[in-house]
């Protein structure tokens, strides 16, 4: 006959009974828990970065051309636009007079003041330093690159 209690009872095989069964409840939910955190992880690692999502969110609404020149500009293939102005120095030439200079950051060309006209740094218009302009004396050539230096 069935006792109430004791080893072998009836009682105690259904409390064995449901004590696997909770068991088995638990390893379940473990592994669902750790396939979820697994998903997350790998949605985290294969998703767009923050650097990515940023870059989305700045060119959002641009045209595709404006979006290829901004991706050059960023990569360092084009230059961007400057909003430097002009630099302004002086320095002494070899005559020994001090002369304004100018320098255009979005060129690069570098102007000395002479005679209350920007030239380009080296003489321009064929005037040495300290020379007038149009006084016929040449700035010196200089050699080629693929000239020997004589």
């Amino acid at each position: 006959m069935w006792g109430p209690s004791g080893p072998g009872s009836f009682g105690a095989s259904i409390g064995a009974g449901i004590n696997a069964g909770l068991d088995s409840l638990n390893d379940q939910s473990q592994r669902r828990q750790a396939r979820q955190l697994a998903a997350m992880r790998y949605a985290q690692t294969m998703g767009p970065t923050a650097e990515m999502r940023n870059w989305a969110q700045m060119t959002q609404g641009l045209s595709n051309e404006d979006k290829i020149k901004a991706t050059k500009v960023r990569l360092g293939l084009e230059g961007r636009a400057s909003g430097a102005g002009i630099g302004f120095g002086d320095f002494v030439g070899a005559d020994g007079i001090k002369r304004l200079t100018r320098q255009n950051p979005q060129t690069g060309v570098l102007e000395v003041l002479y005679n209350n006209q920007w030239l380009p740094a080296g003489g321009g218009q064929g005037a040495m330093p300290g020379q007038a302009p149009g006084s016929g004396a040449a700035a010196p050539q200089l050699p080629q690159m693929d000239s020997p230096v004589v």
